[in-house]
Protein backbone atom coordinates (compact mmCIF):
# COMPACT_ATOMS: atom_id res chain seq x y z
CA UNK A 1 0.00 0.00 0.00
CA UNK A 2 1.84 3.22 -1.13
CA UNK A 3 0.39 6.38 0.97
CA UNK A 4 0.91 9.72 -0.77
CA UNK A 5 3.06 11.62 1.53
CA UNK A 6 1.74 15.42 2.26
CA UNK A 7 4.60 17.47 3.28
CA UNK A 8 2.81 20.16 4.46
CA UNK A 9 2.83 18.22 7.91
CA UNK A 10 5.35 16.88 10.34
CA UNK A 11 5.31 12.95 10.66
CA UNK A 12 3.56 13.01 14.07
CA UNK A 13 0.42 14.27 12.59
CA UNK A 14 0.39 11.33 10.19
CA UNK A 15 -2.72 8.97 10.79
CA UNK A 16 -1.35 5.34 11.73
CA UNK A 17 1.94 7.36 14.14
CA UNK A 18 -0.55 5.72 16.92
CA UNK A 19 0.44 2.59 15.58
CA UNK A 20 4.17 3.51 16.29
CA UNK A 21 3.51 3.47 19.89
CA UNK A 22 5.88 1.36 21.74
CA UNK A 23 3.98 -2.20 22.85
CA UNK A 24 1.17 -1.15 19.79
CA UNK A 25 -0.52 -4.96 18.89
CA UNK A 26 -3.70 -5.95 18.21
CA UNK A 27 -4.43 -6.37 21.98
CA UNK A 28 -4.06 -2.56 22.52
CA UNK A 29 -5.80 -1.43 19.46
CA UNK A 30 -9.40 -1.80 21.12
CA UNK A 31 -7.88 0.75 24.01
CA UNK A 32 -6.42 2.99 21.78
CA UNK A 33 -8.77 2.55 18.36
CA UNK A 34 -10.76 5.98 19.21
CA UNK A 35 -7.67 8.04 19.01
CA UNK A 36 -6.29 6.69 15.87
CA UNK A 37 -10.27 7.99 14.56
CA UNK A 38 -9.28 11.41 15.59
CA UNK A 39 -5.69 11.45 14.65
CA UNK A 40 -6.76 10.63 11.58
CA UNK A 41 -9.82 12.86 11.11
CA UNK A 42 -7.41 15.73 11.93
CA UNK A 43 -5.14 15.18 10.11
CA UNK A 44 -7.75 15.24 7.10
CA UNK A 45 -9.46 18.40 8.00
CA UNK A 46 -6.14 20.21 8.05
CA UNK A 47 -5.24 19.03 4.81
CA UNK A 48 -8.91 20.02 3.69
CA UNK A 49 -8.26 23.58 5.54
CA UNK A 50 -4.45 23.69 3.32
CA UNK A 51 -6.49 22.88 0.27
CA UNK A 52 -9.22 25.21 0.56
CA UNK A 53 -6.27 28.15 1.54
CA UNK A 54 -4.86 27.21 -2.00
CA UNK A 55 -8.13 27.71 -3.48
CA UNK A 56 -9.15 30.90 -1.90
CA UNK A 57 -6.01 32.59 -3.16
CA UNK A 58 -6.39 31.66 -6.67
CA UNK A 59 -9.77 32.74 -6.69
CA UNK A 60 -9.81 36.46 -8.25
CA UNK A 61 -13.27 37.54 -6.41
CA UNK A 62 -11.70 37.20 -3.45
CA UNK A 63 -9.29 40.11 -1.49
CA UNK A 64 -7.11 38.97 1.19
CA UNK A 65 -9.36 39.81 4.05
CA UNK A 66 -12.04 37.59 1.86
CA UNK A 67 -10.05 34.94 1.44
CA UNK A 68 -9.20 34.83 5.29
CA UNK A 69 -13.05 34.44 5.98
CA UNK A 70 -13.28 31.80 3.48
CA UNK A 71 -10.74 30.11 4.73
CA UNK A 72 -11.72 30.60 8.68
CA UNK A 73 -15.52 29.26 7.98
CA UNK A 74 -14.15 26.33 6.33
CA UNK A 75 -11.90 25.54 8.88
CA UNK A 76 -14.45 26.28 11.87
CA UNK A 77 -17.04 23.38 10.01
CA UNK A 78 -13.99 20.81 9.65
CA UNK A 79 -12.61 21.29 13.22
CA UNK A 80 -15.87 21.39 14.80
CA UNK A 81 -16.22 17.53 13.63
CA UNK A 82 -12.49 17.13 14.71
CA UNK A 83 -13.09 18.62 18.48
CA UNK A 84 -16.15 16.22 19.03
CA UNK A 85 -13.88 13.56 17.64
CA UNK A 86 -10.99 14.33 19.75
CA UNK A 87 -13.27 14.45 23.08
CA UNK A 88 -14.60 11.41 22.59
CA UNK A 89 -11.09 9.98 21.94
CA UNK A 90 -10.10 11.64 25.48
CA UNK A 91 -13.35 9.94 27.33
CA UNK A 92 -12.71 6.77 25.93
CA UNK A 93 -8.48 6.72 27.17
CA UNK A 94 -10.04 8.60 30.68
CA UNK A 95 -12.38 5.61 30.92
CA UNK A 96 -10.08 2.52 30.00
CA UNK A 97 -7.64 3.92 32.64
CA UNK A 98 -10.25 4.51 35.49
CA UNK A 99 -11.08 0.71 34.34
CA UNK A 100 -7.75 -0.81 34.71
CA UNK A 101 -7.06 1.20 37.60
CA UNK A 102 -10.08 -0.37 39.29
CA UNK A 103 -8.93 -3.48 38.01
CA UNK A 104 -5.55 -3.39 39.46
CA UNK A 105 -6.51 -1.89 42.85
CA UNK A 106 -8.45 -5.05 43.37
CA UNK A 107 -7.80 -7.43 45.97
CA UNK A 108 -6.41 -10.79 44.27
CA UNK A 109 -8.50 -13.61 44.01
CA UNK A 110 -7.49 -16.57 45.19
CA UNK A 111 -7.36 -19.51 42.43
CA UNK A 112 -5.30 -22.18 43.57
CA UNK A 113 -6.42 -24.30 46.93
CA UNK A 114 -5.00 -23.33 50.25
CA UNK A 115 -2.56 -26.32 50.28
CA UNK A 116 -1.76 -26.11 46.56
CA UNK A 117 -1.63 -22.30 46.61
CA UNK A 118 0.92 -23.45 50.64
CA UNK A 119 3.06 -25.07 48.47
CA UNK A 120 3.63 -22.64 45.26
CA UNK A 121 4.25 -19.86 47.89
CA UNK A 122 6.72 -22.20 49.47
CA UNK A 123 8.67 -23.29 46.18
CA UNK A 124 8.97 -19.85 44.96
CA UNK A 125 10.10 -18.47 49.23
CA UNK A 126 12.98 -21.39 48.84
CA UNK A 127 13.72 -19.63 45.36
CA UNK A 128 16.49 -17.11 45.11
CA UNK A 129 15.61 -13.49 44.46
CA UNK A 130 16.69 -13.51 40.65
CA UNK A 131 15.05 -17.21 40.12
CA UNK A 132 12.19 -15.97 41.92
CA UNK A 133 11.31 -12.84 39.99
CA UNK A 134 11.88 -14.92 37.06
CA UNK A 135 9.71 -17.66 37.84
CA UNK A 136 6.97 -15.01 38.55
CA UNK A 137 7.60 -13.13 35.69
CA UNK A 138 7.17 -16.29 33.69
CA UNK A 139 3.93 -17.10 35.30
CA UNK A 140 2.44 -14.01 34.33
CA UNK A 141 3.64 -14.17 30.82
CA UNK A 142 2.45 -17.14 30.60
CA UNK A 143 -1.22 -16.81 31.78
CA UNK A 144 -0.50 -18.99 35.30
CA UNK A 145 -3.26 -17.37 36.91
CA UNK A 146 -3.07 -19.95 39.73
CA UNK A 147 1.06 -19.29 40.50
CA UNK A 148 0.60 -15.62 40.19
CA UNK A 149 -2.05 -15.41 42.74
CA UNK A 150 -1.31 -17.66 44.95
CA UNK A 151 2.18 -15.81 45.18
CA UNK A 152 0.86 -12.33 45.13
CA UNK A 153 -1.82 -13.28 47.05
CA UNK A 154 0.28 -14.39 50.12
CA UNK A 155 -0.50 -12.50 53.09
CA UNK A 156 3.03 -10.43 54.13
Amino acid sequence: MADEVDTRFRPRFIPGIVGEIADYDEDTRSLLGQTETAVSEAFEALKSIHDAKAAAETNPTLNKFAQLVAVDDHAKKRMSKVYASWSRAVDMLNNNIVAMEKELCAPVESKAGRAMATEIRQHVAGLEQGPRMNALRKAIEAGDEVTAAAVLGAPP
